[in-house]
C-alpha cells in the first residue's frame, strides 16, 4: 500500500475559512428542482472561486460511485464537467429546462 498524503490541521482550517468567506460573498440558492439537460445554471467554481454560467448539455449518475456528474456548455463555447457535490451547494441561479419540468422526482 502506497503513501497517501493527508492535509495537516492548519491546511484544513485554512480551506474551511476560505469556503466560509466565499459563502459570505455570494447568495447561494437551492436548486428548487432536478438539474437535468437544458437547465441554465450559474454557480461559483469551487477551485477558482469564479462565477460561471452555462447550460447543462449532459448529466450522468455513476451507480458504482454514487456521484452525479454534469457537463455544462459555457457561454464561451467550452464544455466543463462538474461534479454534483460541487454544483448543488455552490448554485447561484437555476432555470429549469424541459427535461427538469417533466421529471417529478422532487414533487
Amino acid at each position: 500500500m502506497g503513501y497517501r498524503w493527508k492535509p495537516a490541521k492548519w491546511q484544513k482550517e485554512a480551506y474551511a475559512a476560505k469556503m466560509r468567506e466565499a459563502e459570505k460573498e455570494h447568495n447561494f440558492v437551492a436548486p428548487g428542482g432536478p438539474l437535468r439537460t437544458g437547465c441554465k445554471v450559474t454557480w461559483v467554481d469551487k477551485v477558482s472561486g469564479t462565477e460561471m454560467s452555462g447550460v447543462v448539455c449532459n448529466h450522468s449518475y455513476g451507480s458504482k460511485t454514487g456521484q452525479h456528474t454534469f457537463t455544462v456548455l459555457r457561454q464561451n463555447g467550452l464544455k466543463k464537467r462538474v461534479m454534483g457535490r460541487n454544483l448543488y451547494d455552490r448554485l447561484l441561479a437555476h432555470t429549469p429546462g424541459e427535461e427538469s419540468r417533466e421529471d417529478n422526482s422532487y414533487a
